[in-house]
């Protein structure tokens, strides 16, 4: 049986949802990143040698 009108309305919103909370998550990881990159800057540790 085919989904209903309301249930395809149901995961569109649910995908939706979960597209927010995954791009929320990015964004916090790269600011996260960028903390971590000026911290290495400002004690100038150099994080490109072995």
């Amino acid at each position: 049986m085919a989904p209903t009108e309301r249930e395809n309305n149901q995961l569109r919103e649910r995908e939706r949802e979960r597209e927010t909370e995954m791009f929320e998550l990015w964004s916090e990881g790269e600011g996260m990143m960028m903390k971590f990159l000026e911290a290495m800057t400002a004690t100038n540790i150099d994080v490109t040698r072995q």
